[in-house]
């Protein structure tokens, strides 16, 4: 029965930031993230469960912080 199942996506070690300086590499822990909410938001996931290391460094950058937030 759809009605009683609960769909939860899990995300895990994401490493946000990972060689963020980077041009070729930049981008790729972004990328990573958005497409897995994209795929949450396609197979309509009730709850996405991130483990695991969501950024590369314990102190993220600013601008590693904000784009986590913005996606």
């Amino acid at each position: 029965d759809e009605g009683n199942t609960m769909r939860v996506l899990l995300v895990t070690d994401t490493h946000l930031g990972f060689q963020e300086d980077d041009e070729e590499l930049g981008e790729d822990s972004y990328a990573a993230l958005q497409e897995a909410l994209e795929i949450a938001r396609a197979s309509r996931a009730d709850f996405v469960l991130h483990s695991g290391d969501m950024f590369h460094n314990n102190r993220p950058s600013r601008q590693c912080l904000y784009r986590a937030i913005t996606i």
